[in-house]
């Protein structure tokens, strides 16, 4: 009997052992899954992480100096009927070579750029003028005419003011020096005249007539080009070299010798921050 009982129970006995073993293969720790490979944060290209060559916008100074003065030197001469009068004038370019002012750039794009400068300029000359009143007989010796001579001291001050596109063979963000083509128009604006005229009338001299000459025109305007390098140290302080030509559409000054120049060379070296 009691065999019997037990080999009714084995069944029973079999199914639980067979559920415990389902339970614990269940409830048994799983080894930790490997970890996935973190992606990396995108991160923005080095063309846009790295520091500037040149930063969008910079201020400084420059100095220029003219290859031709600003005023034209040489003689001219003119005749008049009705009075007979003879003018020889002859004019002498004394002024500055040296110019210069702040400076700033403002980047538009990474190639492209404005800068605008305000530049001194300081104009000088002397003018001799001999005034022949009358007619020379040409049967006598010597001249019947009466002869005034003058001569005029001018100073003034010119401000310029160039707003100048600038076009860069290269982003700004390359590191190492660039080169740079501009254009753009200029507006002129002289002040500050100073005038002091002297005359001679039969070996007697008056001094000084102090008023200023009128100018033929306060304000000119131009057209300038120009060619120039950028260049940078390690303090970030950039050196520009440029070369320019102006062309002016009118003269400051035209009083017959003294002429304005139109055709206008110079070399800038600019200092930015």
């Amino acid at each position: 009997m009691r065999c019997a009982f037990l080999l009714s129970l084995l069944p029973l006995l079999a199914v639980q052992a067979t559920a415990q073993t389902g339970v614990s293969a269940q409830t048994a720790p799983q080894p930790p899954a490997a970890a996935k490979p973190k992606t990396e944060a995108s991160q923005p290209a080095p063309f846009f992480e790295d520091e500037p060559y040149i930063r969008r916008f910079t201020v400084g100074g420059n100095a220029s100096i003219l290859i031709l003065g600003l005023m034209i030197g040489g003689e001219k001469s003119e005749s008049l009927t009705t009075p007979p009068v003879q003018i020889d004038t002859k004019n002498e370019s004394k002024g500055t070579l040296f110019g210069g002012g702040p400076t700033v750039q403002f980047f538009l794009t990474e190639r492209y750029a404005i800068n605008v400068d305000l530049q001194l300029r300081r104009p000088r000359y002397k003018l001799t003028t001999t005034w022949y009143e009358g007619v020379d007989n040409p049967n006598t010796p010597g001249d019947e005419r009466t002869v005034t001579f003058y001569t005029e001291d001018t100073r003034a001050r010119y401000w310029d003011l160039p707003v100048l596109v600038r076009r860069y063979n290269e982003s700004r963000y390359e590191d190492r020096w660039k080169w740079f083509y501009e254009a753009g128009p200029v507006l002129r604006r002289v002040t500050g005249i100073r005038s002091a005229t002297e005359k001679e009338f039969r070996g007697t001299k008056t001094c000084c007539d102090e008023t200023p000459v009128t100018p033929a025109h306060r304000n000119i305007y131009g057209g300038v080009a120009g060619i120039g390098l950028v260049l940078k140290d390690d303090f970030g302080i950039k050196l520009i070299p440029e070369f320019r030509y102006t062309r002016w559409f009118g003269g400051i000054f035209n009083n017959r010798a003294a002429q304005s120049r139109r055709h206008q060379y110079e070399i800038l070296f600019s200092i930015t921050f």
